[in-house]
């Protein structure tokens, strides 16, 4: 749990998503892991073993250049876009399926991942949406999902945290609201219960 991984795409949301990471992990006083996950060629292994496999044969110089391409814009990025740097920054290419690479990621020492949200109406990023859902579902850490537009941090600073509750118990997200809070000394963290209220879609 020391460090904060952001899943990078080089797509505008991607960007965001790593700018905020940074903030929060320097807030935290955590290290901002950035990872891109090489998608395999079609003659590349459909199973890689862990998230720091190796470059594996199968995988174009292409595709790993992209990568390499991604991660480097995306540091750029984050150097441009924090007055104050996290303590420490990596970036990772990760061979494989993409859920797989991330999820694993959540299992082991990510205090949260941060993924950029990707707009309903762009075909060319539904599978990354994709990947969001699932990992909404299934991460074994919190998980962040930051709009392309965000909150300036003026603003940001007033705003209360709001935590959307069901009937199944709730107690860490509410834990985690209270915390966030008190990170950012606002008013209050608010609860919503969805049964009661209803919910607005966010588009992840």
């Amino acid at each position: 749990m020391d460090r904060i991984v952001v899943g990078a795409d080089g797509s505008p949301p991607s960007i965001a998503a790593a700018v905020w990471a940074a903030g929060e992990a320097t807030m935290r006083d955590l290290e901002l892991t950035i990872v891109h996950v090489v998608a395999a060629s079609a003659k590349a292994p459909t199973h890689v073993e862990g998230p720091r496999t190796p470059f594996p044969s199968g995988y174009t110089n292409d595709l790993v250049a992209q990568g390499v391409d991604v991660n480097d814009r995306t540091l750029d990025a984050v150097a441009k876009g924090v007055d104050r740097q996290p303590p420490r920054i990596t970036s990772l290419l990760c061979f494989g399926p993409v859920v797989p690479m991330l999820w694993e990621f959540t299992r082991h020492g990510a205090h949260m991942i941060v993924l950029g949200q990707h707009r309903q109406d762009s075909s060319r990023r539904a599978p990354l949406r994709s990947v969001t859902s699932e990992l909404l579902q299934t991460a074994q850490c919190p998980v962040a999902v930051v709009p392309h537009r965000a909150v300036a941090p003026a603003r940001a600073s007033q705003a209360p945290i709001v935590v959307g509750i069901d009937r199944q118990p709730a107690q860490l997200a509410i834990a985690m609201a209270f915390d966030e809070a008190a990170r950012r000394t606002v008013r209050s963290a608010r609860g919503v219960e969805c049964g009661h209220w209803g919910c607005i879609p966010n588009g992840c």
